[in-house]
């Protein structure tokens, strides 16, 4: 099968390495979709402290800058960091993957969601996502404990590293992964 581009949405640099040996083995373009920085990702949550580990990716992530043919990034900030690091504007566009905040508003509290989850009037915190190392679960833990174990309960839909930390026994629910 003939290909004209080769689309890689980058978790890894690793992928982003594929995605260019894949589209120069087809001769095609290759276009990369970075959905984190790495390896500033890894360093700021002292997951990579290594300084000599820490260049060797950063060279990684130029280098699979430099090959890609153009680069999608989720947010602006992210387009920043890239020229900052060299990347040419003209590479680059900004396709953000967040929720539209006009078109998600707060609902009324009696609604099929709550019912499902037998929630009532309490106070109820969601959060739905992978649950890895940048996720920054935490605060969303500490105002789930603020509230107090009677007032609230905390929803946990997801998979991923952190399961664990949010399984704490502090009346929320862990319901696991569910379909979109």
């Amino acid at each position: 099968m003939d290909h004209a581009i080769y689309f890689i949405a980058s978790g890894s640099l690793i992928t982003g390495i594929t995605g260019f040996i894949l589209a120069r083995v087809k001769r095609a373009r290759f276009v990369i979709s970075i959905q984190d920085i790495f390896p500033l990702a890894a360093v700021e949550l002292g997951v990579l402290t290594n300084p000599r580990v820490i260049r060797f990716f950063e060279a990684m992530e130029k280098w699979v800058y430099r090959k890609a043919d153009h680069i999608v990034v989720i947010a602006e900030g992210f387009r920043q960091n890239l020229l900052r690091k060299g990347v040419p504007e003209a590479k680059l566009s900004v396709v953000s993957n967040w929720a539209d905040t006009d078109f998600i508003k707060p609902g009324s509290r009696e609604n099929g969601f709550r019912n499902e989850l037998n929630v009532g009037s309490r106070f109820t915190l969601v959060y739905s996502g992978g649950l890895t190392l940048n996720s920054n679960v935490e605060p969303m833990i500490g105002a789930a404990e603020s509230e107090g174990q009677e007032a609230a309960q905390e929803e946990r839909a997801g998979s991923g590293h952190l399961v664990a930390l949010t399984e704490n026994g502090d009346g929320s629910i862990f319901r696991g992964s569910r379909g979109k």
